[in-house]
Order: C-alpha cells, then structure tokens, then sequence
C-alpha cells in the first residue's frame, strides 16, 4: 500500500500559468513520476491538455503517450476516465500508477463484478485520479448511469485508431465512445492516442472528436525495420519455413494467425520441433492469459504465438522479430519501438496461385506503410 503522492490540486488558471511554465512543471515530474524532462512533443501535447484543448496525439510505440494523459490527471481535481482496449495494458500501468502513490483501478471483463463495481465506487465518491476501461462498457447501462454522475476532468481514447472505419483495427463499438465526448463541456480536455494511422485514418477521428482538435503527429518511421514477405504454396510449407527460421535467430518474437485454433497449431508445432514457444487467444481463461503475460515480459518464451484479434498481451518493447501468418492478408504492425535500438524483421506470408490478388495485397501493404509513415 503506497502513500500517495501530494500534488496540488490546480485551478483552470493555474493549470494555464502551469502549461507556460514548463521548468515548474518538470519539478512536479521529477516528484511524481521519477522523470527529470518531458520530451519536446509530449510536452506539446500537455501544455494544450492543460488549456482545456482537444489533442489527437499520433507517436510510434515507445514514445511515452501514456505520460502525455498520467501527468495532467494528477493535476486535475476530478478524474481522468481512458478507454483502451488493451487489458494487460491497462493493468499494467495500474500496478505502476499505484506504486506511484497515484490512486487508479481498471474496468474490464477479466475482472470479478464485485472488482468493477468496487472501481465505480471510487470514482464515483471521488477517491481515484485515473480509471482505465475497456471501451465496450460504453454498451453497460450501469456504467452509462454511474459515468453522468462522475467528476470528469479529462476523457483519453487510446488505440483511437479503433473508432475510426478507416483503422486497421476497426470496431463498430467503439464509436460509441464520441457519445461520452459529445456530453462534455467544449472546454473539458479530450486526448486520443495511435501509433497506427494513416491520413484517412486521422482525419475521421479529427471529425469525430469535434471542433477544434489540435493534431500532432510525430516521426512514425523507424530504420531498424526491415519488411520481408514470403510466399508460400500450403500451410505446411509455412510451417516448415518458419521452423527453419525462428532457429536461426537471437531474442523473443511474435508470431500472429488469424485464428484460436492457428494460434494453437502453430505453438504446439514449435514445441514440437524444439522451440520455446507458448500460444495466447480468447480461448484461454483469464488466470492463463496473466500467467502467460508474465512469463513473456520475463522472458520465459522465445517465440509467442498470438491470435491477431488479441494484441493486449503485454506492454514490453524489446522483441526482435514479428511474423504475420494471417492468410492471404497483410497487416502493418503496431508494436515495434526503436526505443532499445534493435533489429526488427517484420515478416508475412502470401499463398501462390493468383498472382493478380498477391499484387493487390502488395501494393496495399505498400501504400499503408507510406501513409502511416509519412
């Protein structure tokens, strides 16, 4: 049980003289998060949360986004609701954020309903400072019934790619999350935070969000990536080859299917052929999933196989390759960070026969990278 940080709680006009002075600014850092400066972007996008403004904040994995919307909350005298749907995610920073003294819980479906009720009872007496949840809450009436009844002092979509029907990673559901944006004062600071998202992609959440968002969008491109796509004529020669290869590399990486079932196939094989590897989907109950989770920021596996539609698996940054054996599809990846300085080998399968549709996914795979990195 930690004790909690004191910060004091600002006014709006204190939090404006707060966003002119950032030497003021990164005592309070230093005191609450162990972090002697912002970078030059981050801080950008907190002068203006601190105004009141609303911040679409596009920065590649590793950048540090979280602090963009944990520093403010700590100043804000209500609470700082962030919908994401990364789970382990979200766990983590909660764990982190109170050993920090910052007093945070979570929302979400692994989660007993005793555990979430309890998070809502906080919040709602005004106990927390930050309350992640998973944006399909935005379906529970009781949640709907409890939030108009909070003190909200700042909303945070992150992975805002998701509510948009140009992301990669489009969920209807979460749309609904603009209706809560909607409800808020013009005045109430909304942040939403993507490593992953074209122009398109960009300007419909910039529509979503309302009038007078603020975008920054930060350098995306990373050389240490190399792109490689192989082509194969089954499913056994993707097998074979990937036996072949993840033998001859160094470090932990992560190998996507587009299914439960592939995700398992395809760990038991490695196994088989003497690689340590582990297989993480829905499929398995939550107790699995958190010691699976473990195990791989620990470094327990070398390969970890992952159905594509569960990517809340973990917040390390340091894997050295990913392989997309989603069939005949591409997808661009969202996890890889310079921040360690690696070399990244990012790998997808195509099967032969029509040569015309492998052109079509090229050439899309080609031009989403473009987009995204530009």
């Amino acid at each position: 049980n930690p004790t909690n940080i004191t910060v004091e709680m600002y006014n709006k006009q204190e939090l404006f003289n707060l966003s002119n002075n950032r030497c003021e600014a990164e005592k309070i850092l230093k005191q609450s998060f162990g972090f002697d400066n912002f970078y030059d972007e981050q801080w950008r996008a907190i002068q203006r949360l601190l105004r009141g403004e609303r911040i679409l904040l596009i920065e590649r994995t590793g950048f540090g986004k979280s602090l963009c919307y944990q520093f403010p909350a700590i100043l804000f005298d209500g609470l700082t609701i962030i919908f994401s749907p990364l789970v382990a995610l979200m766990r983590d920073q909660v764990k982190s954020l109170n050993q920090k003294g910052i007093n945070a819980r979570c929302i979400n479906y692994e989660q007993s309903k005793e555990e979430n009720e309890e998070a809502i009872k906080l919040a709602l007496t005004g106990k927390l400072k930050i309350l992640y949840i998973a944006p399909e809450r935005q379906e529970n009436t009781e949640w709907l019934e409890s939030v108009r009844e909070m003190k909200l002092s700042m909303v945070v979509i992150d992975e805002a790619h998701t509510i948009s029907v140009w992301g990669h990673d489009f969920r209807p559901s979460f749309k609904r999350i603009i209706n809560l944006v909607k409800l808020l004062p013009i005045d109430t600071p909304v942040l939403a935070t993507t490593a992953t998202a074209t122009l398109r992609t960009q300007k419909d959440i910039e529509t979503q969000m309302g009038v007078g968002v603020k975008t920054i969008r930060g350098n995306l491109l990373r050389e240490n990536f190399k792109l490689y796509v192989i082509e194969t004529n089954s499913e056994d020669e993707k097998l074979i080859w990937i036996a072949k290869y993840v033998n001859k590399l160094s470090g932990t990486g992560l190998i996507y299917t587009g299914t439960r079932v592939d995700a398992e196939v395809y760990s038991r094989w490695l196994e088989f052929v003497g690689v340590n590897a582990i297989g993480y989907h829905a499929g398995l109950d939550s107790d699995s999933r958190k010691e699976i989770e473990k195990g791989l920021n620990n470094s327990a596996f070398w390969s970890f196989i992952v159905n594509e539609k569960r990517k809340s698996y973990t917040t390390r940054t340091d894997y050295l390759f990913e392989i997309w054996c989603v069939k005949n599809g591409y997808n661009l990846t969202e996890n890889p960070t310079d921040k360690h300085a690696v070399f990244r080998a990012i790998n997808t399968f195509i099967s032969s026969g029509d040569k015309e549709k492998q052109a079509t996914i090229l050439w899309n795979a080609i031009q989403e990278i473009y987009e995204t990195l530009r």
